[in-house]
């Protein structure tokens, strides 16, 4: 849940039916690619999280697209979340050794237009997530999670008259991390 992109995090994460998408789209409503100006793009970010606590965790996204014939995109992504250093302890308080949890998740995806106003995307995402590292620790036997999830948008875009002035609106939906 955390945002890869400041333009729409300053936005209130209203990435789901921006009229000029860029490459961060894809994580918003992949249906939106389709309106880039653009024929293909990229975008790679890092956000330093929490920093007024700790100055080793951070969030790292890279993403990208590219229009296939004139009515489809191909999409991908990267996210990675590192958590910092942890020192492990066991009940009484005993160090135990330290570990860098961290998260990451690869995106696929693939939009196509039905109709200049409507157009549907779906995105397929590994997750791996290592929290604590592998291993016993306080009896406890513990490894790495992976998940696989995905995701399906649509967008609709239209003109209305209002006030007698002609004005857009872009509709999104976005079902996210189905899995």
């Amino acid at each position: 849940t955390i945002t890869p992109d400041s333009r729409s995090a300053g936005m209130g994460d209203v990435g789901v039916a921006l009229f000029s998408p860029d490459a961060n789209s894809g994580c918003w409503n992949n249906a939106n690619l389709l309106n880039a100006e653009k024929s293909s793009g990229f975008s790679i970010s890092y956000a330093p999280w929490l920093r007024q606590l700790v100055d080793d965790v951070g969030f790292s996204y890279l993403s990208g697209y590219q229009k296939v014939g004139k009515r489809g995109v191909i999409s991908g992504s990267f996210r990675y979340f590192s958590l910092g250093n942890i020192q492990f302890t066991d009940f009484e308080g005993a160090p135990q050794g330290s570990f860098n949890p961290n998260e990451f998740a690869f995106d696929a995806g693939y939009a196509l237009g039905f109709t200049k106003q409507l157009s549907m995307g779906v995105n397929l995402r590994y997750i791996y997530s290592n929290i604590v590292g592998s291993g016993i620790r306080n009896g406890i036997d513990y490894n790495a999670a992976t998940s696989i999830a995905g995701d399906i948008s649509l967008l609709y875009k239209t003109e209305m008259r209002i006030g007698g002035k002609k004005r857009k609106f872009n509709l999104g939906m976005n079902i996210q991390n189905i899995g």
